[in-house]
């Protein structure tokens, strides 16, 4: 019998935390992570055998609850026919980052402000 590893009691308060739909680095905050862990969520986290076992955990129970793949599909399916426009976008979306249509974004908008000297006013 291989040997588990067992996720930290942080790690699952972070999953958990991200779970309900907070940011990694929130979550990890929230959790008691330091601000300079949380900033390299994919290293100190997502990337941990302790996290990389609970996504294992997650998906058993999902799978144990009748929530699998074929029903995910048929439910995004779904949604890409609903009436409201708005809930298809949505869907839509979803469905393009599933297919890997969309870019990665993780990425930070760092605002500049840049004063001009007189002359180049």
């Amino acid at each position: 019998m291989p040997n588990k590893v067992k996720p930290t009691p942080k790690q699952r308060a972070a999953f958990e935390n991200i779970k309900r739909g907070m940011t990694k680095k929130d979550a990890m905050l929230k959790a008691g992570y330091s601000e300079k862990s949380a900033l390299m969520a994919k290293q100190n986290l997502l990337e941990t055998r302790g996290y990389e076992e609970l996504i294992k955990e997650y998906r058993k129970q999902l799978y144990d609850a009748g929530i699998t793949t074929d029903v995910l599909a048929e439910v995004q399916a779904e949604g890409l026919f609903d009436q409201d426009a708005r809930v298809r976008l949505e869907y839509l979306k979803e469905n393009k980052k599933d297919f890997g249509l969309v870019p990665n974004q993780n990425f930070n908008l760092t605002q500049v402000n840049i004063e001009l000297p007189d002359w180049a006013k």
